[in-house]
């Protein structure tokens, strides 16, 4: 009776008191002093060690300053290769090139896509028509129509490294992305191409001066050997002469605009993007380009005047005619190219006529290698003739 009433009493008393009151758990922020009692402690997360280390924490220290040593060693960031610090300033160093190309309409995309794609694969096909004739018809084994054969390889390299297979992605697209690794190897091939092509020009015009004015010794002197020679020279010069500027180029340091308002990557626009001085490189270029643009020039201007001069020597007017027409699809390219690259490279530029420069620059790169087959095939009838054969052998 007596535990019956103290059990009682116990639970009557547990009643009258009140219960405790819970706080609601408040968050607080990581490192933060907290009062635990008298004693300020910092609300830190717990640190679990690894299993290797048998929570043993000295070992778990020593360790971690051991990893601290290793990685002082290095930068705190790694570097991303997009920015720098230059002039005490951080300059962001473009990787990516945006060429704008030519900006059509959306309604007009697909018609300007197709009509530049025809164009480009029957410029391709003539070209390399003109390389597969010559190397192989025997009756084509002369030397004007194996210079015309290393003229249509220069306006195949010119075409195809990256111009207007880029070109034509940018009409659909409204812009192009290379990166500057890859504009710059373009710059390279295209500036060789372009140089070779100057190059076997003032040959071929040499060719027409032997033929023309020095009949009787022209396969004497115009020999295999006196080919080949010549051709080596202009391939191996045009490359060496393009490589130079080309490295300079690729030591700068690219932080300007990453846009390009042109449709490849010509030398001029990659200079605007340099943040850096260009000084140097602008005086190789011209104390390269200049004489080997001026030299070829006038090599065959001088040619020619000694070419109409034998040609007015001719009492006959149909002799006169015969000996002109051996020589005026020459001429008549040399007009052509010489005459854009002028407009394009010589006379001043302002920011008006960048977009005039980019279209005229359609006329070496596209219509040049389309026109020059055709214009010889045209004009010329063994290359007619043995064209006719290949395609009797085709169709048989």
């Amino acid at each position: 009776m007596q535990g019956f009433h103290n059990l009682t009493r116990r639970l009557d008393t547990s009643q009258q008191s009140p219960s405790p009151v819970v706080a609601p758990p408040v968050a607080v922020p990581v490192g933060s002093p907290v009062v635990m009692g008298n004693v300020h402690k910092s609300h830190e997360p717990k640190i679990s060690f690894p299993e290797k280390f048998n929570g043993d924490r000295s070992k778990f220290f020593v360790f971690q300053e051991a990893c601290k040593l290793y990685l002082s060693f290095f930068p705190q960031s790694f570097p991303t290769g997009e920015e720098k610090v230059m002039g005490g300033k951080n300059q962001t160093f473009i990787q990516q090139i945006l060429l704008l190309g030519f900006q059509v309409p959306n309604s007009f995309r697909i018609p300007v896509f197709l009509l530049v794609i025809v164009l480009y694969s029957v410029t391709l096909t003539a070209n390399v028509t003109i390389v597969s004739l010559v190397s192989s018809n025997s009756s084509l084994h002369h030397p004007m129509f194996f210079f015309l054969s290393h003229l249509s390889l220069c306006d195949i390299i010119l075409m195809t490294t990256d111009i207007v297979p880029v070109m034509l992605h940018g009409i659909l697209e409204g812009g192009v992305t290379m990166g500057t690794s890859a504009c710059i190897t373009q710059l390279l091939f295209h500036g060789s191409a372009l140089t070779s092509e100057c190059l076997i020009l003032a040959v071929m015009s040499y060719d027409r001066y032997l033929a023309i004015c020095n009949p009787l010794h022209y396969v004497t002197i115009m020999c295999i050997n006196l080919q080949l020679y010549l051709v080596s020279f202009c391939w191996f010069l045009s490359f060496t002469i393009s490589i130079v500027p080309v490295i300079f180029i690729s030591k700068l340091d690219l932080c300007a605009s990453h846009t390009i308002n042109h449709f490849f990557c010509d030398f001029a626009p990659l200079l605007q993007l340099s943040c850096s001085d260009t000084s140097l490189v602008e005086l190789v270029d011209t104390v390269l380009a200049v004489p080997l643009s001026l030299f070829p020039v006038l090599f065959i201007i001088i040619t020619y005047i000694c070419i109409f001069n034998a040609i007015l020597r001719i009492p006959t007017t149909t002799g006169r005619h015969k000996t002109f027409s051996t020589c005026s699809s020459h001429l008549t390219i040399v007009t052509m190219f010489f005459g854009t690259l002028i407009a394009v490279y010589v006379v001043p530029s302002n920011e008006n006529s960048l977009v005039s420069k980019k279209i005229i620059s359609l006329l070496y790169t596209v219509a040049t290698p389309l026109l020059n087959p055709l214009i010889y095939s045209l004009q010329n009838k063994k290359i007619r003739t043995a064209f006719q054969k290949y395609l009797q052998c085709m169709v048989l």
